[in-house]
């Protein structure tokens, strides 16, 4: 019987350093591999050297994630931007006269990749990550409907898209559970946007740089 005791004592002994060492990793697998999220934020735009492009808006993006593999994913995203423009009239003698500010109505759709920085898993809650995409941007708005719009010639009016945009992102996910998290995305686009002959002198494509970010919450399944 005392050498039973003995050899838990000995044990309990041994023990008590070992479970004292041991550290709770800061690491959390994600075990859900499908993301719904709903933002909205700010974005700041270039009007162009005319001045003719949208101008800085709020955007509200709804975004939708599924995990390939690891720490690589794929997006599909949908923001809509309610921003003006100003139409220009081309005279001669005057160059540009503004006419008046139209509504902008912008829709973006676009598709992309997305790279966790932490793999599969977060660090203390949190999951940073990159990305990049690309795809249409056009205004809804269509040609504009100001008093003097029709005076216009068919070479001076501008409909801006559907066009091309590209963008890279830079943010991170803030896991209340495993299931939602606060997501914080920093965006960058560049979008074509394209002068007419009649505002130019000849027709002239322009690379437009954006950027801007977004708050909100996603769901994760």
């Amino acid at each position: 019987m005392r050498r039973v005791t003995l050899l838990v004592l000995i044990l309990s002994a041994l023990w008590s350093p070992l479970a004292a060492q041991s550290v709770p990793s800061p690491y959390r697998f994600l075990e859900k591999v499908q993301t719904l999220s709903l933002q909205a934020g700010y974005i700041s735009t270039q009007t162009g050297s005319r001045d003719l492009g949208p101008r800085s808006a709020p955007i509200v993006t709804l975004e939708y994630l599924g995990r390939f593999a690891g720490p690589l994913s794929g997006t599909v995203a949908l923001s809509y931007l309610p921003s003006e423009r100003t139409v220009y009239e081309f005279a001669t003698a005057s160059g540009l006269t503004p006419l008046g500010d139209v509504d902008a109505k912008l829709l973006q759709a676009n598709a992309g990749l997305e790279f966790t920085l932490t793999g599969a898993r977060t660090w203390h809650s949190l999951a940073p990550f990159v990305g990049a995409n690309g795809g249409l941007i056009m205004d809804l708005a269509g040609v504009s409907k100001i008093e003097k719009d029709a005076e216009l010639t068919e070479e001076q009016r501008i409909e801006f898209g559907p066009s091309f945009a590209v963008g890279a992102s830079l943010g991170a996910d803030w896991f209340l559970n495993e299931r939602l998290s606060i997501r914080a995305v920093g965006r960058g686009h560049l979008w074509r946007f394209q002068t007419p002959a009649g505002l130019a002198g000849t027709e002239r494509n322009d690379w437009l740089k954006n950027g801007g970010g977004t708050l909100g919450l996603a769901f994760h399944f």
